[in-house]
């Protein structure tokens, strides 16, 4: 089989974009202020500095890769759990080195190791999580310029799961070969199966809750490892010294101009001369709306007056524009980021609560704010001030009548307790075990309060439940 994409050509793809944008906005920064009277404007060298670091670094991916070739895992036997002695080998497709002609590596050889990893992923909540049960380091060899391939074995332990789904939606065994050779990964996938009858298999959560891998890696090997790549770090330190020294001169230099600038007599002077930018104002408002404002106006980012005069904690604004018919439910828009996530649908209320302004979360609920819509689709307003730990807005939301162990309305169907122990909010948890949180409710996935504090190991968490 062969092993997974590199990544090399969407690395250089980002990184051409990125250094188009910030080598135009770097050069005006610098050439259109006066760097004198503002060191810290050279910071934004970074930036151009950091994209020619992503070019280094795709073309030295690209380059690692081309020199590997098109490998293939070859192999007469499926792996399987319990296994002994799985014999596989790594067939060269052009012989190693050879692919680049005269553009090959000076080495005579290079160091080729070989891991074996068993992997637990869960996505079935807001991040994807992976937790390592399994790994051996089973090879580490020299290999010549010119190898067509090398032969290994693998000892499959028993009890440990097969590749495929595990014990719940979006939770799955990941078994994979990780090949570093010319100081790149090869990643071959493995499909793992298992003989194991149910009585057999380990359980889930002694493997889950294991603060290290089930067994522990080779350290002999580790130690060559960590001397051969120590080897090679020792051939070509220049160019990251020169980097670090230019780095250090630029930000000292910066620094310093920095500080006298700060105890410049006249330039903090004419620094409280500068009139304030200012928001609008109360009077202001009054008088757009006065001339026939809409007052549900939405700025660039998709925000309303109400959620604007909601993150200024400004009541008598919100007041003033719940009177002209404001709608307190209006939502910003919902967008799906990179990573596929759901992002929006959230109203002045989670403003209000972001911030605890108390006061303005309830001048919101009197105005009907709605207590079951979930910013992103998913979090309540209590679970969110759960999360912030807006204790002061959770007893009016109660007050109001929010429930207290309200679900997810989608995901994991988690409760405010299992949010604020997720993030280790003491003050949430105390309020919500005092209203009567039931610290044992379940969510989707059999998981309750205490194990979502374990599985993140938020201790003091897992103390203000009592978990045992």
């Amino acid at each position: 089989m062969p092993p997974e994409q590199s990544g090399a050509l969407p690395m250089g793809v980002f990184a051409v974009f990125w250094n188009l944008l910030s080598w135009p906005i770097a050069g005006v920064s610098l050439f259109s202020s006066h760097i004198g009277n503002n060191p810290l404007i050279l910071t934004v060298s970074i930036f151009p500095l950091v994209g020619i670091g992503m070019i280094v670094f795709a073309v030295k991916l690209w380059f690692v890769r081309s020199c590997i070739g098109q490998p293939v895992l070859v192999t007469t036997k499926a792996p399987e759990i319990g296994l002994n002695e799985w014999k596989a080998r790594i067939r060269f497709i052009p012989p190693l080195g050879e692919s680049l002609g005269m553009l090959r590596t000076p080495q005579a050889s290079c160091p080729v190791r070989i891991e074996c990893q068993c992997l637990y992923e869960d996505s079935s909540g807001e991040d994807t999580s992976t937790k390592t049960l399994w790994s051996l380091v089973v090879d580490e060899v020299q290999l010549a310029h010119g190898t067509s391939q090398t032969s290994f074995m693998v000892d499959f332990p028993a009890q440990l799961p097969a590749s495929g789904a595990a014990d719940g939606k979006n939770k799955k065994i990941i078994w994979k070969l990780v090949v570093r050779v010319f100081d790149g990964d090869l990643v071959f996938p493995l499909l793992v199966g298992s003989a194991l009858n149910e009585s057999s298999k380990i359980h889930w959560q002694s493997l889950l809750h294991k603060s290290k891998p089930l067994y522990q890696l080779d350290l002999t090997k580790l130690a060559e490892a960590a001397s051969l790549r120590n080897a090679a770090e020792r051939r070509n330190p220049w160019l990251g010294r020169i980097f670090l020294l230019f780095f250090v001169t630029i930000a000292g230099w910066s620094l310093i101009k920095f500080l006298l600038s700060v105890f410049d007599p006249a330039r903090n002077e004419a620094q409280s001369e500068m009139a304030p930018v200012q928001t609008e104002t109360y009077t202001q408002l009054q008088a757009k709306l006065a001339e026939g404002a809409d007052p549900n106006r939405r700025d660039n980012d998709g925000l309303t007056s109400l959620m604007q005069a909601a993150q200024e904690k400004d009541l008598a604004k919100v007041q003033l524009l719940l009177s002209s018919g404001a709608r307190v439910d209006d939502v910003t828009p919902v967008v799906i980021s990179a990573a596929g996530y759901r992002m929006g649908n959230r109203s002045a209320l989670f403003d209000a609560i972001s911030s605890d302004a108390v006061e303005v979360v309830g001048v919101l609920l009197d105005a009907g704010a709605d207590m079951r819509l979930a910013s992103n689709q998913v979090w309540t307003p209590m679970h969110y001030a759960a999360y912030v730990g807006a204790v002061r807005s959770m007893r009016v939301l109660r007050e109001h009548g929010a429930e207290i162990d309200v679900p997810f309305s989608e995901a994991r169907g988690s409760t405010p307790l299992m949010v604020a122990a997720q993030y280790d909010q003491l003050q949430s948890i105390q309020f919500l075990l005092e209203s009567g949180a039931d610290k044992t409710k379940l969510d989707l996935y059999g998981e309750n309060a205490c194990g979502y504090a374990r599985y993140f190991k938020k201790t003091a968490a897992a103390k203000a439940l009592d978990c045992d």
